[in-house]
């Protein structure tokens, strides 16, 4: 027969104790991890879902632009995208004849801001662009160039 000591008594007990310690210290971190992961799992879903979003208003943009009453600098814009890259060509009079540049750029949000650097084809000076979706339907477009601010229609809207 077995018998315990007190000595021994309290070293079952102390390892108990620890063992104890240690479960709960599992449980807690394995919560925390799962909690993380969570956390994570629900920022992916997000950002997706807000690349989407984005991804449906740069498409908006797409289109052939023409300045309402005839007027600006611009006489048209023509508006491609690729996903979350909208491709700009304005176009415009410059010496009489019709000069039309390219630019692109990353959408990321209104304002839409792009810079068509000079060039020695097609600028003497860099163009400064920044454009927001001027109504519900996205059939008018709010334009300034440098310091000139225009409303554009879809063309055929």
């Amino acid at each position: 027969m077995f018998v315990y000591t007190e000595q021994q008594l309290g070293n079952y007990r102390a390892i108990r104790f620890l063992f104890v310690i240690g479960l709960v210290g599992l449980i807690v971190a394995g919560s925390g991890i799962a909690w993380l992961v969570i956390g994570y799992a629900q920022l992916v879903q997000q950002t997706a879902l807000h690349n989407a979003q984005l991804t449906q208003r740069a498409a908006l943009y797409s289109g052939h632009w023409v300045p309402e009453g005839g007027r600006g600098i611009l006489t048209d814009l023509n508006i491609t995208n690729d996903g979350l890259i909208l491709t700009v060509h304005p176009s415009f009079v410059f010496g009489g004849s019709t000069v039309a540049c390219t630019g692109s750029r990353t959408f990321t949000g209104e304002p839409f801001i792009i810079t068509i650097p000079s060039s020695g084809d097609c600028l003497s000076y860099d163009l400064n662009i920044t454009m927001i979706l001027y109504n519900a339907d996205a059939t008018r477009l709010k334009v300034t160039v440098n310091t000139d601010t225009t409303i554009f229609h879809k063309n055929g809207s």
